[in-house]
């Protein structure tokens, strides 16, 4: 779902999704987060979980369900949580991309 997404932009963010395992490790050490605990990368390799990131004055870790393409969570450092107003654009965001992805 989300790959499509690499590279290109919401609002002043660029998305990025991690291609490795190491990635996510390095992104959890970034940010003190959870996310590089490999807990994580088990729930991609079991597709059940998508991992982004929003890179811009801050940098924000994204997990997505993808069978309901809901955010489950959105984080920056120390498990700072989104602001609301912006985790409910980036949920219009996804909803517009993800189901035009659908389509195509």
């Amino acid at each position: 779902l989300v790959n499509n997404l690499h590279n290109t932009y919401f609002k002043n963010f660029l998305i990025k999704v991690p291609q490795w395992n190491h990635e996510l490790i390095e992104l959890g050490i970034k940010l003190s987060i959870c996310v590089g605990s490999g807990i994580y990368g088990e729930k991609i390799l079991e597709s059940n979980s998508q991992i982004f990131t929003l890179e811009g004055e801050k940098v924000y870790c994204i997990e997505i369900d993808p069978s309901s393409k809901e955010i489950v969570q959105a984080k920056t450092s120390y498990n700072e949580a989104m602001l609301p107003e912006l985790q409910q654009e980036l949920q219009s965001f996804l909803n517009y991309r993800l189901w035009w992805q659908g389509r195509e």
